[in-house]
């Protein structure tokens, strides 16, 4: 296996091709390293480069494990509106479990179904860890009321039709356009469009509140 380390997340993580293996998995340097030392090798782990550990010697931080499963969904029938998701994620201490649902209905709009709505919540989780000041603004929505960060997403925010345009933004532009060196890699990827758009929104609300 290959390692490598994250700079935003502090360790070394399972690393394959050109990204981080998600859900990240961090390395257990203390196992992995007694591991090899019984077998008379030595861990030698270097910040800048791709480290190849044999995978019998890698060991995994169980934290790391239980955090992938940190996000559940959970199947409600609503009147109306036929079944609808309710997020049951750790996410809700620190943003509004409002927007959080705002945010499964843009996904499943655009989607045509949920499959991506976990990874999304993952890397959002993995933000509001590593990146103090969104922390901050975000739990500074739990002063609006419901009906406040309705009508506020009504007039201000597109948050049923995701603007096309933005994701060719953040293809062509990104990083140079946002400031969050925390973001995990390969940004390409479908779910960080709809990260990026729930940044944009949270950054919009805390500036009206």
């Amino acid at each position: 296996m290959k390692v490598k380390y994250h700079g935003a997340y502090k360790g070394f993580y399972l690393f394959d091709g050109e990204k981080f293996v998600k859900p990240f998995q961090r390395l257990d340097i203390e196992e992995t390293e007694a591991l090899m030392s019984k077998s008379g090798q030595k861990l030698e782990l270097l910040v800048n480069k791709i480290v190849e550990i044999k995978d019998e010697f890698v060991v995994f931080k169980k934290s790391q494990v239980k955090k992938s499963t940190k996000t559940k969904l959970v199947r409600k029938s609503v009147k109306n509106t036929g079944e609808n998701v309710l997020l049951k994620t750790e996410l809700t201490r620190f943003v509004p479990k409002y927007l959080l649902e705002k945010l499964a209905e843009v996904v499943k709009v655009h989607e045509k179904s949920l499959d991506r709505l976990s990874s999304v919540l993952e890397i959002l989780d993995n933000i509001v860890y590593s990146d103090a000041l969104f922390r901050v603004k975000a739990r500074k929505l739990f002063y609006y009321s419901e009906e406040e960060l309705e009508n506020y997403i009504k007039r201000f925010i597109p948050f049923v039709n995701l603007d096309s345009n933005l994701e060719q933004e953040v293809l062509k532009n990104y990083p140079n356009q946002y400031i969050y060196e925390h973001l995990p890699l390969d940004y390409k990827e479908k779910e960080m469009i709809y990260v990026f758009y729930f940044i944009i929104s949270v950054e919009l609300l805390s500036i009206l509140k």
